[in-house]
């Protein structure tokens, strides 16, 4: 394969959205233009998010890394990042939209001082920041496109606030009626408001199917397709019960696709590949050399053969819920999952709970314990329902991915190790996610209203 350096790079990365896109089994034709994407360009069947919210999963796309390795809570300034990388070998780097990367700050716990705002630390040379909506995104970059602007090497990072919360979008009785909840979360009840709920979601991603589309027909337009790079994921899973805040494969099983250039020839790359291998990817399309303290590997190689670039995935919970810290790994076949504060219910879904009702959640989730450790056959539970970590015929793979996981946080001195971090400081917030315990009953019960502060 003869790798073409692209002059011009586009990243689009939706929020919130999970898998939900019918190139990836969704059901309703609600996504056309990422499917035809996914049609025309490279496919990733199992790609996976670092983290499930939205700032530490971003993390794992900007620096290579997990978002344990970055330092814990805000952003290490002298990190290598893709717009830092891009930036010193000539693309103009842009972030365009969601404000998100702007709200990475110094963290001061390893001696960095200074309030600079987090495009800077992140490394974008400009920003364009007047609107997350995608609509507002298409048509700008759209006519960046076929401005004499373009001529110049660039780097665009357009993050579309679709489809974060709250679904807002109206929605007709016949959406509702068409309704088909993903396959991996079959913990959804059946009710009208569940499903209007789901279907105004649906609509928000669909938004964001627009906008991608826009910017695919000006690359089509412009005549310069085969120098132009188009990178489309999202950041993290849905924003359902069983999604984003957990690292279920609902909360970190995401999109990958590369499309525009004609080395990019169609086709589908069946092994695991995770958002901190989108870096060392990049530099080898454009000839960077890589940093040799990644965490991600360079998926080209899988790309060739349509083979595995890595036989696991890391995935972690940890400075955005650091009273509630969770690590895991997952190979093609097993998860195993470490909760550091067991005990819990799921984590609550706010925007879900007020549209179904509190009574509703309590009566399907406030049982549902979490365990220490968790151990799910994939292949055969694809949902992960039925947990074998207690199993003693499962004894042997559990205790492998266990020291798989601990060993990468060895390596990588996750602060979760330490006796004094940040973990510790909030062991006793009882934030975890709207779920507190009454007292009398000894019933789990949601406060919405719940503060939520991290202690450094």
């Amino acid at each position: 394969m003869q790798i073409k350096k692209p002059g011009r790079i586009i990243e689009i990365t939706l929020n919130d959205a999970g898998r939900q896109f019918g190139c990836y089994g969704a059901a309703g034709n609600f996504t056309p233009n990422i499917d035809k994407m996914a049609a025309e360009g490279v496919r990733f069947a199992e790609h996976f998010s670092v983290a499930s919210v939205c700032m530490p999963s971003r993390l794992g796309i900007l620096t290579g890394k997990y978002v344990h390795h970055t330092h814990l809570y805000f952003c290490d300034p002298g990190e290598n990042t893709i717009p830092k990388l891009l930036g010193k070998a000539g693309y103009r780097t842009i972030l365009c939209g969601e404000k998100e990367h702007n709200s990475y700050k110094r963290d001061p716990r390893f001696g960095y001082k200074g309030d600079d705002i987090g495009r800077d630390i992140v490394g974008f040379s400009e920003h364009w920041p007047d609107s997350g909506s995608g609509a507002w995104i298409a048509d700008k970059i759209c006519g960046f496109l076929q401005s004499p602007e373009a001529d110049v090497p660039f780097f665009i990072c357009a993050n579309l606030q679709e489809a974060h919360a709250e679904y807002w979008r109206e929605v007709t009785d016949g959406d509702i009626e068409k309704v088909v909840f993903p396959e991996k979360m079959p913990d959804f009840p059946d009710t009208y408001p569940s499903r209007r709920q789901f279907a105004r979601f649906c609509k928000h991603v669909a938004e964001g199917d627009r906008a991608v589309g826009q910017i695919l027909d000006a690359v089509r337009r412009s005549g310069k397709q085969d120098d132009t790079l188009v990178i489309f994921t999202v950041d993290h899973g849905i924003d359902f019960p069983r999604g984003k805040q957990t690292i279920y494969d609902s909360g970190v099983n995401t999109p990958l696709i590369l499309w525009g250039q004609s080395w990019l020839s169609p086709g589908v790359v069946t092994g695991l590949s995770s958002h901190c291998d989108i870096l060392p990817t990049l530099c080898e399309i454009t000839g960077i050399t890589s940093p040799d303290d990644l965490d991600g590997v360079s998926q080209i190689s899988a790309i060739e053969t349509g083979g595995d670039a890595r036989g696991f995935v890391f995935l972690e919970k940890g400075w955005d819920n650091p009273n509630e810290p969770v690590r895991g790994i997952r190979t093609k076949q097993f998860k195993y999952i470490k909760n550091y504060r067991p005990g819990w219910p799921i984590p609550a879904v706010k925007s879900y709970i007020e549209e179904v009702g509190a009574g509703e959640y309590i009566q399907r989730f406030a049982d549902r314990i979490r365990p220490e450790e968790e151990l799910y056959d994939i292949v055969n539970d694809p949902a992960e329902q039925e947990n074998l970590a207690e199993k003693p015929e499962y004894a042997e793979i559990k205790n492998r991915l266990h020291k798989q996981m601990t060993d990468i946080m060895v390596k990588n001195k996750d602060e979760l190790l330490e006796e004094t971090s940040i973990y510790t400081k909030n062991a006793g917030n009882p934030a975890v996610r709207y779920w507190v315990k009454n007292k009398d009953t000894g019933r789990w019960e949601l406060d919405l209203e719940q503060p939520f502060a991290v202690l450094l």
